[in-house]
């Protein structure tokens, strides 16, 4: 059997349609963008399909679009395949899907951090200037030697991606960027002006850093049901508690994603699949690696010779289904009531109690049971009766819901 690393798209890799066609065949791929909207309050679903390369540049909106598309190919993985990670790893934004992944952040807090996370970065560059360069064919250590010159000096620059053994990103203040790029040039690399809007994984992020910091400090976190790989130390999450320094902390250190690599390659891994628009990660592994397969679940061809390999998932059990249908319903369902406390409590509440618990059976493998289910039917219940649903809808909604998932007989007895 393969061993298998899970590797999670970063900033960058969108594009207009990522994640179309998995909307479009899969239920479950479905619930996550309209969950995703339903937790953001606009339609992401919209802007991943559609949207302009103007909009989805917006890093506020790349960076939810890009989580929600990586997990949506997640549990349709789960779903269709289901063999398990040795170890998780996200390229900087890219470590919260992974983390969503692990069950260490649910993927509504997820959500709100990563939209949070890009504008505190907006805010960042908007205050101040900055560039990033990727340096291509040139050994790090040189560019690290040269950028240590000018650092001396009182320059603002450093490497702030490490993505491979003749691969790396400067990033920093736009004239000491300017000014190393001619000096590596010179030197015989290649050089790589890249399109964004600020100095990320360096310095002219800490203020960002700070603000994330505090807003991490707000939420609940878990321990990762997986290995899970920091951007910041290519070592794995020991505890829940390590979350908020580590995540506030990425924003403004490099990303040691060669390092990664060579975890996985130094625990025998030898099967890497990339959750997330494009091919980006699936490129760095096989430019970095000739031991290790790789495969993007971005691409159909792929996805064959991974069913291939790996072997098929049976259907999820009927049990399982009716959480993940009643969640389907209880965002599809139209809202009549604008009192914030009410719908914080009746309806955020319980669907976030139920997508713990999906993510949690997700995780063990596990089949849900009569208590889940009741719990599931219990989360409509408050949802429609937060939302103001008039009851012949209700009616139909969980005569639906039992038709969908086959669980009448376990519900002769319901009344609303």
């Amino acid at each position: 059997m393969a061993k298998l690393g899970f590797v999670f798209s970063g900033q960058g890799s969108q594009y207009s349609g990522m994640g179309k066609r998995l909307y479009e065949n899969y239920d479950v791929a479905k619930q996550v963008y309209e969950e995703a909207s339903e937790v953001l309050g606009f339609d992401l679903g919209r802007l991943c399909f559609q949207g302009s390369p103007e909009e989805l540049a917006q890093t506020e909106v790349t960076q939810p679009a890009i989580l929600t598309t990586s997990i949506a190919q997640f549990r349709v993985y789960m779903q269709e395949i289901g063999v398990k990670p040795a170890f998780l790893a996200g390229h900087s934004l890219g470590e919260y899907s992974a983390l969503v992944a692990a069950g260490a952040i649910t993927f509504a807090d997820a959500l709100r951090l990563v939209r949070a996370r890009g504008l505190f970065m907006k805010e960042a560059s908007e205050q101040g200037s900055g560039a990033m360069t990727a340096i291509r064919n040139m050994d790090e250590k040189t560019v690290e030697i040269e950028a240590q010159k000018l650092s001396a000096e009182g320059h603002i620059i450093g490497i702030s991606n490490y993505n491979g053994e003749r691969d790396v990103v400067i990033s920093g203040s736009t004239a000491a960027v300017e000014q190393l790029s001619d000096t590596l040039k010179n030197l015989g690399a290649d050089i790589f002006k890249l399109q964004v809007s600020a100095a990320f994984h360096s310095p002219i992020m800490e203020v960002a850093g700070k603000k994330l910091k505090s807003e991490l400090c707000k939420y609940a976190f878990s321990d990762p049901a997986y290995m899970v790989l920091s951007n910041v130390t290519a070592s794995p999450y020991e505890n829940k508690e390590q979350i908020v320094e580590l995540l506030s902390e990425q924003i403004v250190k490099p990303v040691k994603w060669t390092s990664i690599m060579k975890v996985l390659e130094q625990n025998a891994v030898d099967t890497v699949i990339e959750f997330g628009p494009k091919v980006v990660l699936k490129n760095l592994v096989n430019s970095n690696t000739s031991i290790v397969k790789a495969f993007s679940y971005d691409k159909d061809e792929d996805i064959t010779q991974l069913k291939e390999a790996l072997g098929g998932k049976e259907k999820q059990t009927k049990f399982y289904s009716i959480l993940s249908r009643s969640m389907g319903i209880a965002v599809a369902t139209k809202n009549n009531n604008w009192d914030k406390d009410e719908y914080q409590k009746g309806v955020v509440e319980p669907y976030e109690k139920v997508a713990q618990v999906q993510s949690e059976l997700e995780q063990s493998g596990r089949e849900a049971d009569f208590d889940h289910m009741q719990l599931a039917v219990d989360m409509l219940k408050s949802v429609f009766r937060t939302k103001k649903t008039p009851i012949e809808e209700q009616v139909a909604r969980f005569q639906q819901l039992f038709q969908e998932t086959n669980t009448g007989a376990y519900f002769k007895d319901f009344e609303i």
